[in-house]
C-alpha cells in the first residue's frame, strides 16, 4: 500500500464573548478531522496578545466583542496578519456591521445557527482561498475604500 500523505491541518482560532458559544465552537473544530481550535479568546485584545505565538490559518470572529468589536478589529488583523483569513459571526445578518466587515478584509460571515457541518465547509472553502474571489468583487463592486 502506497502511504498518502495526509493533507494539513487547518488551525483555526475563535474570538467570542459568550462562553458557551466559544466552548462549543471549540469543541466542534477539535472533534473534526483535519481540524485543529489553537486559541479561543473572549476578546480581539485577548486575542491579538496571543496570535503572534501562533497565528491561525482562519480567524472566527464575533461581530459584537466588549472593546474593540469585531467588525472595527478585522482591519487590526489583517494589517498585523495579513496571512490570516476572517470569518466574521454574528447572530443576526446586520448589514451594516457585515459591510464593514468585509470592506476592513473579513473574507464573509456566518450566522452563529449555522449548521455545524456548514460551518467546517466554510473554515475549509475559507482556507482554500475560495472566498478571496468573492470579498475582491464585492470590495469592487460596492468601492470600499480599504
Amino acid at each position: 500500500m502506497r502511504n498518502m500523505a495526509q493533507p494539513p491541518v487547518i488551525r483555526v482560532a475563535v474570538v467570542e464573548d459568550d462562553w458557551e458559544t466559544r466552548d462549543g465552537l471549540q469543541e466542534l473544530i477539535n472533534g473534526a478531522q483535519g481540524f485543529r481550535c489553537i486559541g479561543a479568546y473572549r476578546t480581539l485584545e485577548d486575542a491579538l496578545e496571543r496570535l503572534s505565538e501562533r497565528a491561525p490559518d482562519v480567524l472566527l470572529l464575533d461581530v459584537h466583542l466588549p472593546g474593540i468589536s469585531g467588525s472595527e478589529g478585522v482591519r487590526l488583523v489583517r494589517e498585523e496578519y495579513p496571512h490570516v483569513e476572517v470569518l466574521m459571526l454574528t447572530v443576526y445578518a446586520e448589514e451594516a456591521k457585515i459591510f464593514e466587515a468585509i470592506c476592513n478584509g473579513a473574507i464573509g460571515y456566518l450566522l452563529k445557527k449555522t449548521r455545524p457541518a456548514r460551518l467546517l465547509d466554510a473554515i475549509r472553502e475559507t482556507h482554500a482561498c475560495l472566498a478571496t474571489l468573492v470579498r475582491a468583487s464585492f470590495k469592487m463592486r460596492y468601492r470600499c475604500r480599504r
